[in-house]
């Protein structure tokens, strides 16, 4: 079945550009209330509150648009009508179930735009328009719309604009797995967002980047980027970007396969939300670890968390993570077998992809309904109306219609997944000639997606090589303005003191012109003060007097002002000692706060290892058991006696050049595989050393009847992957004597070894072309001895065993071949195992 698309924390990384604290609303719903007067404040105001509810309450967001509607209808507001329109559609995308709505009142604003030639909200509307078509997966219109918006904010000069632009741009092409021109856009809106100083959204492109280097398998370089998106969160105290970034890291830990560390990131993300108490955030962390526990086989643990996303969804009325949650939890009751809970949770899942418009999420559930048409057993057919006689031919519908949408999204990994159901699905309905024509095309599909990722690697090598080029530029021009900038400062400072000296020079040239007018002035007073003196002996009496009387005023007064300056330090001092007992309270309720959370984590911490170290040692006990059980039923008596009788007939017909050479190749086999069983992994080589021995003993014994091949392709490290131990000879061994002994002119095997998924997987197809399994089971049960493969029984549960040890993916697939007259042609085993 094909898994349901994880729930991101990247979603969460637009809406972080525009998220808002909740104060802030809180403080303009207050205003809003207390304005009662329906005039144009009020009208703006509701324009405002509904810009701000966009995230947090999108459906009151929807409620004040319409009062701004109403009021500006009153007060023959067009323009303020058209934000109001804006608004509502901004909202209605972000409830995300009614789209039609949203694509109305976008347009309906637009025009107006439009007419006014408002260019700014031209762009705004065009943005919007963007995002709908983003969020129902239909990228080249979303692209489209960015694009006009883009063109006009660079027109206008709206840097903030063309940031948000540019970021929404990188986040479709990242959508479609186009991960150079992700880089491209998000490093324009990295250095736009750093030029105006706009910390929060330069977070969220260097997140961004790092989602980029993530899909382009760079984990290392993905990693880097993430930290340096952490790191500015802190410095903004940004709770929210701070858990984003986390759940980031646990996204990447799970693509690199390491679990447990991925867990933990992602429950680090969910306590920062439930702290900051973001419903959406929280429900989205709890899907995250549902799914992280379905894909390790948890079932148990990761229904409890899916269950619980889905139940803040509806409380939320967040039909896209809705619709995420139904499907995941469709995933885990199809792998639990329990089909018909299955089959409900995914119809409903796809009725609201179906509303939405989601073609993306849709086809996963189509397909796998059609799964459970074909696998499931007639009790649940029969209660979905069903005839069993008709199982295949309604999967194939579901199927059918479930590859027309992947091609018409463009998903090439979709098309190849679907049509190999489609052939499979022929196969089991004996039909062929279509199963044939269907397994070809799934082979084209899948050399066709092989390529891509050989091409995208090269291009991934040269695009790292110019971005780092390009950033070890910007670096230099960031160093070069800092150098210019301390030079016009140094140059400033120098005018400055420049400017001072002239002042002072200045100064005393007024000065020297001042004493001489003072001299000149002197000379006049001499003569008048010797009439004035006696006037002023007379004044000088009653000065004296009236200054006895100000000195008496000015000590009372600077006594009243030290009383008061004394009572002023006392209430002070009152103030400080309250709020240091305050702090002191409020100190040690939290610290005792946090030893009480800490003694509660490390306490569910030790729980958890001890219950993986006690499932750890139960599945090293059973290896161990069937790493045993398969060395005994790999090499049986019965192949030990045929070989002896090889060598003796050798003997007695006096050829000791091939018996001396059987002998060798038969001593140094059994000494391969006792050495190979005493370890968990070999080598590949060492795998196909010992497989290639055995194929060469058969060969001598069957001579003419018996020819191979074994091709290893040459981006195969085989010095360095490694495999289980004697994992392959089951197979070959069960090829030989089931398949290509029956035949009277013998046959052949050819074993392929190749790299597949961006080199991230191994895959070994064993192919001979024999009778096939039925006619080969025919055979078996019309002898007196039926042989049955025991090493082929213990080989599947050593892969079934390994994948829970090791959460790898390992699977084998088999599969009769059909020739071109459409009779039995062979068989083909599939054996892929992730590196």
């Amino acid at each position: 079945m094909l898994y349901q698309f994880p729930v991101s924390f990247f979603c969460a990384l637009l809406l972080s550009v525009f998220n808002v604290e909740g104060q802030n609303i809180d403080s303009l719903l207050r205003e809003l209330s207390n304005h009662k007067k329906e005039d144009i404040e009020r009208l703006q105001l509701l324009n405002t509150v509904s810009k701000e509810l966009e995230y947090s309450n999108p459906k009151r967001g929807v409620e004040t648009a319409d009062s701004a509607i109403a009021l500006a209808g009153k007060l023959g507001n067009q323009r303020e009508a058209a934000y109001a329109y804006m608004r509502k559609g901004e909202n209605y995308n972000s409830i995300g179930g009614l789209n039609n709505e949203a694509l109305k009142n976008f347009k309906t604003a637009l025009d107006y735009f439009e007419k006014t030639d408002s260019k700014r909200e031209i762009a705004s509307c065009l943005h919007g328009l963007g995002s709908l078509y983003s969020d129902i997966a239909d990228y080249p219109q979303a692209l489209t719309y960015y694009q006009q918006a883009l063109t006009i904010n660079k027109e206008i000069n709206n840097k903030q604009g063309m940031g948000i632009n540019l970021g929404n741009i990188g986040f479709v092409y990242y959508r479609l797995s186009e991960y150079s021109k992700v880089l491209d856009y998000r490093q324009q809106a990295l250095k736009i967002q750093e030029e105006t100083g706009d910390m929060k959204s330069v977070a969220t492109q260097l997140g961004g980047i790092g989602q980029a280097y993530a899909g382009m398998g760079d984990y290392p370089k993905a990693l880097e980027y993430f930290q340096r998106s952490a790191r500015v969160d802190d410095q903004l105290s940004n709770k929210t970007g701070t858990s984003r970034t986390l759940g980031e890291i646990g996204n990447l830990y799970t693509q690199m396969g390491n679990f447990p560390l991925a867990l933990e990131y992602l429950q680090k993300a969910k306590t920062i939300q439930e702290e900051i108490g973001n419903k959406r955030a929280i429900a989205i962390a709890n899907q995250n670890i549902g799914s992280l526990y379905s894909r390790q086989g948890r079932y148990s643990a990761a229904l409890p968390y899916l269950q619980t996303a889905l139940d803040m969804a509806e409380q939320l009325n967040e039909y896209g993570l809705q619709a995420s949650c139904l499907g995941s939890i469709g995933v885990v009751y199809h792998f639990l077998e329990n089909y018909s809970e299955a089959l409900i949770y995914y119809k409903s899942s796809l009725a609201l992809d179906e509303k939405l418009q989601v073609k993306g999420h849709a086809l996963l559930n189509i397909n796998n309904i059609g799964e459970v048409y074909r696998d499931a057993p007639d009790s649940v057919l029969m209660m979905e109306n069903v005839d069993p006689r008709e199982r295949y031919d309604k999967a194939l519908e579901y199927f059918q219609k479930a590859f027309a949408l992947a091609v018409d999204i463009k998903a090439a990994t979709s098309q190849r997944d679907i049509m190999r159901n489609i052939y499979i699905t022929y196969e089991k309905h004996d039909n062929y000639t279509k199963a044939l024509k269907a397994y070809k095309q799934f082979i084209s599909l899948r050399d066709s997606i092989t390529n891509n990722a050989k091409d995208k690697k090269i291009a991934r090598l040269v695009l790292q090589n110019e971005f780092d080029k390009k950033e070890d530029s910007v670096k230099l021009q960031i160093q070069l303005s800092n150098a210019k900038l301390k030079e016009e400062k140094l140059i400033a400072k120098q005018q400055l003191q420049e400017l001072q000296l002239n002042k002072k020079e200045l100064l005393l040239t007024n000065q020297e012109k001042d004493l001489q007018k003072l001299a000149y002035l002197k000379t006049q007073s001499d003569l008048q003060n010797e009439q004035l003196q006696g006037r002023e002996k007379e004044k000088q009496l009653t000065l004296s007097e009236k200054e006895k009387q100000l000195q008496l005023a000015n000590v009372k007064t600077l006594t009243q002002e030290k009383h008061l300056n004394t009572l002023k330090q006392q209430q002070q001092w009152l103030y400080i000692v309250g709020g240091l007992a305050l702090l002191g309270l409020g100190s040690i309720y939290l610290i005792h706060r946090t030893r009480l959370k800490e003694v509660r984590l490390r306490n569910e911490i030790a729980a958890e290892k001890i219950e993986k170290q006690q499932k750890e040692a139960e599945f090293q006990r059973k290896l161990g058991d069937i790493s045993l059980s398969a060395l005994r039923s790999q090499m049986n008596p019965h192949f030990i006696f045929n070989c002896l009788n090889s060598i003796k007939l050798y003997t007695t017909q006096n050829d000791t050049t091939a018996a001396t050479e059987y002998l060798s190749k038969f001593s140094k086999l059994i000494r391969l595989v006792m050495e190979n069983s005493r370890n968990d992994r070999i080598t590949l080589r060492s795998e196909l050393d010992a497989l290639q021995l055995y194929i060469e003993m058969e060969v001598m014994r069957f001579k003419e009847k018996l020819a191979y091949t074994i091709n290893v392709n040459d981006n195969v490290e085989t010095d360095y992957i490694e495999i289980p131990p004697l994992l392959l000879q089951p197979y070959v061994e069960n090829a030989i004597w089931h398949g290509l002994m029956h035949k009277e002119a013998g046959g052949r095997i050819d074993i392929n070894v190749s790299m597949q998924k961006n080199e991230s997987l191994l895959e070994i197809s064993i192919v001979d072309n024999g009778i096939g399994r039925a006619r080969s089971a025919e055979l078996r049960s019309k002898t007196a001895t039926k042989h049955k493969s025991y090493g082929m029984k213990v080989t599947s549960e050593r892969i079934a065993l390994i994948n829970q040890i090791y959460r790898t993916g390992a699977n084998v697939a088999i599969h009769d071949l059909i020739d071109a007259e459409g009779q039995p042609g062979g068989t083909e085993v599939t054996i892929q195992i992730p590196v």
